[in-house]
């Protein structure tokens, strides 16, 4: 389910669709267009090796406008440490080097599995998130 709302192009508030000025700074926003806010969406925000911020799409709704489909994918983690936390980074390292390795924008229709396995005679954290990439069209 999305929602719509204007941004202001001074500011960069969140306004209503019906809106004909900013509520922040009085901007008119007469000719801007309405952008959809994905719900249960985010951008991950990553580093990359040569230390610059990256955005991807992650959403578990559906395919946004402005995107299409390329390919389904599974990213896995299973932490030998023990712990949750470590198992979720790893996922999320795992996560972005399939985008990288496929040239991947994002990832939609996302779904997480926690599990645990029976690593050495110890049960670990696993988790496996899979679903959609895609690229932006």
């Amino acid at each position: 389910m999305n929602s719509e709302y204007k941004e202001c192009p001074n500011c960069k508030a969140e306004n209503a669709v019906e809106a004909k000025f900013c509520v922040k700074c009085g901007t008119s926003l007469e000719d801007v267009e309405p952008k959809v806010r994905m719900l249960n969406g985010r951008a991950l925000q990553v580093h990359s090796t040569v230390n610059e911020d990256i955005r991807f799409l992650i959403t578990s709704g559906s395919l946004p406008e402005g995107y299409q489909q390329s390919m389904t994918i599974m990213a896995e983690s299973i932490q030998t440490d023990g712990t949750t936390a470590n198992a979720w980074d790893s996922a999320m390292d795992s996560l972005r080097n399939v985008f990288n390795a496929n040239k991947l924008d994002g990832i939609v229709n996302m779904r997480i599995v926690t599990t645990t396995r029976l690593v050495n005679g110890q049960s670990v954290p696993a988790i496996t998130v899979y679903g959609d990439g895609v690229v932006i069209a």
